[in-house]
């Protein structure tokens, strides 16, 4: 009466392929039907199966952010020292852009002291 069960309509077969997956809840409610008492136990297998899957992805979801945030530890303590070594050596500029302007200062009064030094030895020579 009925066609064997590998012998379905084509038009059945692409409903079949065209509904969304099946939910947990679904699954959990079509097999209420089925056998009463195994409702409970699945959906208790299954829920801490997820709780366990959820709490792995926590796990690694915090290790990963304690790894982030020391390599965030890591980069500002990275960044103050480069700071440090900024300050330090804008200091030592100033210090060697100040040196640099006496000892143009001291060149400019030895030159002066040069020039008067030329000017009295032509004095002393007529």
């Amino acid at each position: 009466m009925f066609p064997p069960s590998g012998h379905q309509d084509v038009s059945e077969r692409r409903l079949d392929t065209q509904r969304p997956q099946v939910t947990m809840w679904e699954r959990d409610v079509s097999s209420d039907r089925q056998e009463p008492g195994r409702r409970g136990r699945s959906w208790g297998l299954e829920g801490s199966q997820a709780l366990s899957q959820q709490a792995e992805v926590i796990a690694r979801q915090l290790q990963e952010l304690r790894r982030l945030e020391e390599e965030v530890r890591l980069l500002r303590e990275t960044s103050l020292q480069q700071k440090m070594r900024l300050e330090a050596q804008a200091m030592e500029l100033e210090a060697l852009a100040r040196a640099e302007k006496a000892g143009r200062a001291e060149a400019e009064g030895l030159r002066a002291a040069l020039a008067g030094a030329e000017v009295v030895r032509k004095n002393l020579e007529e």
